[in-house]
């Protein structure tokens, strides 16, 4: 599927109206690159969902403290992009708009 839609629609349960530190499963390479794989997202109602990262579309230095990952996610068979921040200073990973 080669296009997605980065809006929120009424379908989505995410909610990305605010920042929010979220668990991540990352992989590292050998020279010590970083790829998000897998994020947990809890609803706040308490129930939380494994969500998958189809591809990271793009990585950028945000500050000298963090990075910015672009990825592509797909929820209720739609796809969006989520922006998933990682902290260097305190290890924590924050899901972005």
């Amino acid at each position: 599927m080669p296009f997605f839609d980065n809006t929120p629609r009424a379908t989505f349960k995410l909610d990305l109206k605010r920042n929010k530190y979220v668990p991540v499963i990352a992989s590292f390479d050998t020279e010590g690159h970083c790829k998000p794989l897998y994020f947990r997202y809890t609803y706040p109602d308490g129930s939380s969902e494994k969500v998958a990262i189809d591809r990271v579309e793009k990585s950028e230095n945000s500050s000298l403290f963090g990075i910015n990952y672009y990825c592509v996610i797909t929820i209720n068979e739609m796809q969006m992009m989520v922006v998933l921040y990682y902290g260097k200073e305190d290890n924590k990973w924050a899901l972005r708009l």
